[in-house]
């Protein structure tokens, strides 16, 4: 089942939010979905999806603002890159990141 086999971090800016308000929703659809959906946050429990929210800008370099890519499109990189070098994070298998350009527009 995905749900013991995926470990996913993810990172974003506000409207990532979305995405693991919907995973969390899940869990209270229908009788029993806390079960069948059962996801964690940042805390991995048996039997449930072990997702990490807002786990990877920390990792970027010294100075370097990774948590909003509209000020820094390639932050990301080396964010992701020291993020799995971390031996901490060697269950992680899947990797997420979104984000918006919420800079004002003319």
């Amino acid at each position: 089942m995905a749900r013991n086999s995926l470990h996913i971090a993810y990172q974003h800016t506000s409207h990532g939010t979305h995405v693991f308000r919907g995973l969390s929703g899940l869990q209270d659809y229908k009788a029993g979905d806390e079960s069948l959906f059962g996801v964690t946050n940042n805390s991995p429990t048996p039997d449930k999806l072990d997702f990490r929210d807002y786990s990877i800008a920390g990792y970027a370099e010294p100075g370097i603002d990774a948590a909003d890519l509209s000020r820094n499109e390639t932050a990301f990189i080396q964010a992701t890159r020291n993020f799995l070098d971390d031996t901490d994070n060697s269950e992680i298998n899947v990797i997420m990141w979104s984000w918006c350009n919420i800079a004002l527009l003319p």
